[in-house]
């Protein structure tokens, strides 16, 4: 990533995401669904990095004493919270009331619309001029020697590995979860996704604040915990009944 200019990454990527969404839109077939879900995978590792590259760039061009980069990220998160709130209820109805393709053609148009609005915002980060490919992968060897000799990151990593990971099955499980025991159908479903996105704007508020802004590790250590009590309870919820 750094080696490239990342605007024109994120840019890409976007477009990328959108032209595919429109594609599995049009499509029945089981196996181009599951390899379009692994690309879209894929192209988020991309974008999402490159969106968070670009904020300190951000951060540094304003001028306002009051913009840090806590209190930027603090921004984006609700923003990304917000659809992340507004996003599944809506697609929920969508697909109860329309189709699943009409939802993932308006996905793809999100995208679609993002993609030259990144461009025409102007934001660019300087890159090094040197571009061979030796040179490439000699950079990237680097930051996975520079991992491997951090003792910190030695120890987040893993964390953080193993914390996406049971994120991710719980995603998974949450579709049984309401079809199962709550006996609900797809609007449920965007209501209960809807329900994680109300927790990034409520978390990405208080992470904002100067007092948590000065304890940034009690902080993810709290959310960490609060977030694992909140799915086992959720995992017990039948049980109380």
């Amino acid at each position: 990533m750094d080696r490239l200019e990342t605007t024109s990454v994120l840019v890409t990527t976007l477009i990328l995401q959108g032209l595919l969404l429109c594609l599995l839109a049009t499509t029945d077939s089981l196996a181009l669904l599951l390899v379009g879900a692994a690309v879209l995978g894929s192209l988020f590792a991309i974008s999402a990095p490159a969106l968070f590259t670009l904020l300190p760039i951000i951060v540094e061009s304003s001028q306002s004493p009051l913009v840090s980069t806590a209190r930027a990220n603090t921004v984006m998160e609700c923003i990304r919270g917000s659809g992340s709130l507004v996003g599944p209820v809506l697609g929920g109805i969508m697909v109860a009331q329309a189709s699943t393709s009409a939802a993932l053609l308006i996905d793809a148009a999100t995208f679609l619309i993002a993609a030259p609005a990144f461009y025409a915002s102007g934001i660019r980060r300087l890159t090094p001029k040197t571009s061979k490919t030796h040179q490439f992968l000699e950079g990237a060897l680097a930051g996975i020697r520079v991992l491997s000799q951090d003792h910190l990151f030695g120890v987040v990593l893993p964390v953080l590995t193993i914390v996406v990971f049971a994120t991710s099955v719980s995603d998974v499980a949450f579709i049984f979860y309401v079809r199962g025991p709550l006996e609900s159908g797809s609007i449920a479903y965007g209501v209960l996704e809807a329900m994680w996105g109300g927790g990034f704007i409520c978390g990405a508020l208080a992470g904002g604040t100067s007092v948590l802004e000065r304890r940034l590790a009690l902080s993810a250590l709290v959310g960490a915990a609060l977030t694992g009590v909140a799915l086992l309870l959720t995992g017990y919820f039948r049980r109380w009944e």
